[in-house]
């Protein structure tokens, strides 16, 4: 377990010395991809990581009952720390400024609350914070040499202030939703997210966007989803599909079929692509193949105007609905698995919080289906991979997922 000790100040100068070494070596040696974005990971997260990976190797031993025992720094600390750091770097002061983790109570929640819980107590102590970052971003680390059995590499999305303990409290409301074998409706929605004190509901002073890199595949489920969210509920969306030149942006409005707008191309050509779409069968052949293409990957941003809370939940109520609607004719366990990610993938797409949609559907709501149904949690590999792929596509996302949690175990 924990513990909460002082960190003396030779610990802390050698702790930062090992974190400006390693930060200084990983952008000689990888140069050419920093400048190429090639790398998945963003330079504020690799600041605190290196900075947890030095603290770590600095303070961690393990006993034998697989507990960690370590010194544990106050946010204060940390932060202090992380402005040193990187001290001088104008583009990282931002980051250390605002880091404050609740590193202390985020692993209080881990160690003792999850010990409390079926589901989340079975997962080794040490394996614990594997539950709070994205699988893809470990595998990032562990290639660059970070030791990947580190539990304070828990709060390297800290940049967005209390990420881990948000996700922490989340793991643990879900687990308890589901111990006092609640079913899901918008009231298990919005509990879970009330515990877990992610972003607010958004009302009408403000819309949302999303952006994914969706396949063929993915890209066909998001032209259905938008044409019957369009039908359905009316809100306006603007699609930015970036990899075209030039840009190309759609916008659908309710009870119209569509206006195109392409920042680069004369009027002429604007008509042109409008008059492609008098009828909803043709305005899906525009997306799909003017819009679209072929290409195996595309990142494409959704942009959704602004909507009554109301209308926000009306509209969870619905897809809620419909979820229960497809597992009750689902006829074999891939369908039903189906069925949970369908659910995710039309509320991931409605957005209707400012902040942590992913936590809230592809984490917290998404397991609530799955062990409802006598399966067992999942962690998908890569969020942006799980946005942009079908429902269907991602049963075999979730089906390792879950194969991968057991060997947390």
């Amino acid at each position: 377990m924990s513990q909460n000790l002082p960190l003396s100040n030779l610990v802390e100068t050698a702790v930062i010395a090992e974190a400006r070494r390693l930060a200084s070596t990983f952008k000689f040696e990888n140069s050419a991809e920093l400048n190429n974005h090639t790398i998945p990971i963003q330079p504020k997260t690799l600041s605190i990581a290196y900075l947890m990976d030095s603290l770590f190797r600095y303070q961690c031993t393990y006993a034998e009952n697989d507990k960690f025992v370590m010194s544990i720094p106050t946010d204060d600390v940390l932060a202090r720390m992380l402005c040193k750091t990187y001290e001088g770097q104008n583009n990282l002061e931002s980051v250390a400024s605002s880091f404050e983790p609740n590193a202390r109570e985020t692993m209080r929640i881990l160690m003792e609350e999850f010990d409390k819980l079926p589901g989340l107590r079975e997962i080794k102590p040490r394996n614990r914070w594997r539950l709070i970052v994205d699988r893809q971003i470990v595998d990032v680390l562990a290639r660059h040499g970070l030791d990947t059995n580190n539990p304070l590499l828990a709060f390297i999305f800290d940049s967005d202030k209390g990420y881990a303990h948000s996700v922490a409290k989340g793991w643990v409301a879900t687990a308890r939703a589901l111990q006092d074998k609640k079913s899901l409706d918008l009231d298990v929605v919005l509990d879970i997210h009330r515990a877990a004190d992610v972003g607010r509901l958004t009302g009408l002073d403000e819309g949302t966007q999303f952006g994914a890199r969706y396949d063929y595949e993915g890209r066909k489920e998001l032209v259905r989803y938008l044409l019957r969210s369009r039908d359905e509920s009316g809100i306006p969306r603007t699609i930015r599909v970036r990899e075209r030149e030039p840009n190309l942006l759609i916008r659908l409005v309710p009870k119209k079929d569509i206006e195109v707008a392409d920042v680069a191309t004369s009027v002429s050509d604007l008509d042109a692509l409008s008059s492609l779409c008098p009828t909803t069968d043709d305005l899906s052949a525009l997306i799909e193949e003017a819009a679209l293409g072929h290409e195996e990957i595309v990142y494409i941003s959704i942009e959704r105007d602004p909507i009554s809370q109301k209308q926000s939940k009306n509209i969870l109520k619905r897809y809620i609905a419909r979820y229960h609607d497809q597992l009750g004719k689902a006829t074999n366990r891939g369908d039903k698995i189906c069925a949970a990610l369908t659910l995710f993938h039309n509320a991931e797409h409605l957005h209707p919080f400012s902040d942590g949609n992913y936590r809230m559907f592809g984490k917290f709501i998404l397991n609530f289906a799955l062990v409802s149904q006598g399966e067992s949690m999942t962690e998908l590999y890569s969020p942006h991979r799980a946005e942009g792929q079908s429902p269907a596509c991602n049963v075999v996302a979730v089906k390792e997922g879950q194969s991968w949690l057991r060997q947390l175990a």
